[in-house]
């Protein structure tokens, strides 16, 4: 009788048991440990680690819809690991609701909400969604009191990670 084991894997079948072993490893989802193990080989081989994505198709505004997500991917994926437990996000659902416009200006429009202040204690500003609302790139779809009031929740947002720097100087 032939054993499993005995039967050659392809390489396929090889590689899909590493990510799992690797993921598994790590704590993280199989698509986190394919990024890292890249980005590692990259690095070993002095190779740029980062990665264009290419545009996708529908022109500026399907780029904000693109970036929304993206960034919202890496929002719960950092809300997931500080808490421990499965997170989730509105957002997801307001994008396929409202497009990326009406998305931003709600997330935007009723001040600093909870999620800017999680990464404002965080110092991961850069996932807000206002910064997308400020890009020049977008400028021409946001409209003027968006724009206006994602500066302002920038500026708070800011105020927390300045009180929070001074108050870990202080110790």
């Amino acid at each position: 009788m032939v054993e499993q084991d005995d039967i050659p894997e392809t390489r396929q079948e090889a590689i899909r048991r590493l990510i799992v072993r690797l993921s598994q490893t790590l704590g993280c989802t199989k698509t986190a440990a394919i990024k890292l193990g890249v980005r590692e080989a990259l690095e070993k081989r002095s190779q740029p680690t980062i990665v264009e994505t290419p545009k996708p198709r529908g022109g500026v505004k399907a780029e904000l819809h693109a970036r929304l997500h993206r960034e919202t991917v890496e929002y719960v994926r950092l809300r997931e690991q500080v808490t421990g437990k499965r997170s989730g996000s509105r957002v997801y659902g307001m994008l396929n609701r409202h497009g990326p416009i009406e998305t931003l200006r709600r997330l935007i429009m009723g001040g600093p909400s909870e999620g800017l202040r999680f990464l404002a204690e965080r110092d991961r500003l850069e996932l807000a969604a206002e910064n997308a609302a400020l890009d020049p790139a977008y400028e021409s779809l946001i409209p003027a009191d968006a724009r206006e009031r994602a500066l302002e929740n920038l500026d708070y947002a800011r105020e927390i990670i300045q009180r929070r720097s001074g108050n870990e100087a202080a110790r």
